[in-house]
């Protein structure tokens, strides 16, 4: 009896459980993946899709890592945090929105926390179109503006008396 109380009972916890953090929705155009992120809560060793992704990275590098692009809080569509132990899935607040890319995943791991994701990368074409502005310099007037200017007055310095 004496022998199981001073035994160290965290010996029987599993050490390395790896988990699901993140559910990630990427809209590209007309294209739309789904990529899983796992994280080991001890460790934080991360897989984006099965693959090693370097742990050390906040959310945003790691995501523009495996994306190969520049991720911004104006790219996410949807965010939503699961904790399905306490209170369920909920939408972010906005201040969340805008810091997220700048936590960690493995904090998310180790507070049982489910992040579901929707970023979207680009504009359909004819969006596209229609954002774009378009710059036309009118001659005649350009050249009439530099007639009508005067040279400034030249400055002139005189040193103390």
């Amino acid at each position: 009896m004496s022998f199981l109380l001073g035994m160290d009972l965290n010996f029987f916890k599993p050490r390395h459980r790896l988990v699901v953090v993140g559910d990630i929705t990427v809209k590209d155009c007309d294209t739309e993946e789904r990529v899983a992120v796992t994280c080991f809560v001890d460790t934080g060793t991360l897989f984006i899709d099965g693959k090693f992704a370097p742990a050390h990275l906040t959310i945003g590098e790691s995501l523009n890592w495996y994306l190969g692009e520049s991720i911004t809080d104006i790219d996410i569509e949807e965010l939503y945090f699961d904790n399905s132990k306490m209170n369920g899935e909920r939408p972010a607040h906005s201040w969340e929105k805008r810091t997220f890319l700048l936590s960690h995943w493995k904090q998310y791991a180790r507070n049982n926390i489910r992040v579901r994701l929707t970023i979207r990368l680009g504009d359909d074409d004819h969006d596209h179109d229609q954002n774009e502005s378009i710059c036309l310099s009118i001659g005649g007037r350009e050249e009439q503006q530099h007639q009508n200017e005067q040279p400034p007055k030249q400055l002139i310095i005189q040193p103390f008396s």
